[in-house]
């Protein structure tokens, strides 16, 4: 599934937890999107909660601590502070609540000390039918066109746990435990008993060795037909419509690192051969 709120919410992780000063100080360029819905003048999601963040570990350096303050820039102007419906994205196609993409934004705010912000972004994905759709409209209503995805309750579940902290323990846990099944997969083209979506639900490690021995025994050895320096376009995955250049090829685990701009910086990802196309 392609949006800005899956780069951003894990840009927000990973900079809130890391210091690390590797990658050179130089400058990012960055967009914000205009927000969608009204901004508040003040309380949770307004401009004046950006500077109540949790600050970064001290060796972080000042490009990473701009990037963190624009990440929840992004994830405020794209959620209604009323309700707390997340959407994806400000453009066309993109403006609906994914459920995987929306819990990733709440434990990204609950990681950067914004706990009204990520309770009510949880709690609007608590109302939600997960097993109904696989994104919805800011008002909670389903998006007709797509069937449930099977990681959909699962995410929506990781955001009760780890926000909202009177619902861990919950017996609705278990209840959804078996909604990954026959389902689709992140990438909404693919149905069946799936290891992402199995991951995502909480399965039992024993059902989830099952299924990797499985994928691993089933999934044909492909012969690398990409060379170092060819530019390629992603066209499945959280990175889905996003071009780089290959930097490295694997052929033994059928996958690829490929160079991708993110918010103006040069990042390597890896994807597999089936993820990529020539352009």
């Amino acid at each position: 599934m392609r949006s800005i709120v899956a780069v951003a919410a894990a840009v927000l992780v990973a900079a809130s937890v890391s210091g690390a000063t590797e990658q050179p100080p130089a400058s990012i360029e960055t967009a914000i999107p205009a927000p969608h819905f009204v901004a508040p003048a003040n309380g949770p999601f307004s401009a004046g909660r950006v500077r109540e963040a949790a600050p970064l570990g001290a060796g972080a350096p000042p490009w990473a601590r701009r990037l963190y303050r624009t990440s929840i820039r992004v994830l405020f102007a794209l959620t209604d502070a009323r309700s707390g419906a997340l959407i994806a994205g400000e453009r066309d196609g993109w403006d609906y609540v994914w459920p995987r993409d929306a819990a990733a934004g709440a434990i990204a705010l609950e990681a950067a000390g914004l706990r009204p912000e990520a309770r009510r972004v949880a709690g609007f994905l608590s109302s939600l039918d997960a097993d109904r759709a696989a994104r919805f409209y800011p008002d909670g209503s389903s998006v007709p066109g797509r069937p449930a995805a099977g990681d959909g309750e699962g995410w929506v579940a990781a955001a009760e746990r780890i926000v909202l902290t009177n619902a861990a323990g919950s017996s609705t846990k278990q209840d959804r435990l078996d909604g990954w099944r026959d389902r689709q997969d992140y990438g909404e083209n693919v149905t069946g008993d799936l290891l992402g979506n199995a991951i995502a639900a909480g399965v039992p490690a024993a059902e989830i060795d099952r299924l990797l021995n499985r994928e691993t025994a089933e999934r044909p050895r492909t012969r690398a037909q990409f060379s170092v320096g060819e530019s390629v376009k992603v066209v499945s995955g959280p990175l889905s419509d996003f071009s780089g250049e290959i930097a490295e090829i694997n052929e033994d685990a059928s996958k690829l690192k490929v160079l991708v701009s993110i918010f103006g910086r040069e990042t390597p990802v890896e994807v597999g051969f089936d993820q990529v196309k020539k352009i």
